[in-house]
């Protein structure tokens, strides 16, 4: 088969599949194959870590602006602490 008959029957191959087609074979993989489960099951997790580093940080922040803001409240009138620079 020559080069231009195969890249003319891959065209048409890609051309007459519908997007259903397309979109049916990639569920197919992802769901009814052993490394398709893996790497749902690793996005999933990244996408868990994702939103418990959000909450995580989110929380500390928040932390952190409270504390400060009843700092501020007190009237601290200490000198900021200097670690160590001079």
């Amino acid at each position: 088969m020559s080069n231009s008959k195969l890249c003319t029957d891959l065209f048409s191959r890609i051309v007459n599949n519908r997007e259903e087609d397309i979109m049916g074979s990639a569920w197919q993989g992802l769901l009814g194959t052993d490394y398709g489960l893996f790497s749902l099951i690793g996005i999933i997790f990244m996408l868990g870590i994702g939103v418990f580093f959000i909450w995580f940080f989110s929380r500390k922040i928040q932390q952190s602006a409270d504390e400060h803001a009843r700092e501020l409240r007190k009237g601290a009138s200490k000198p900021p602490v200097n670690n160590g620079r001079s």
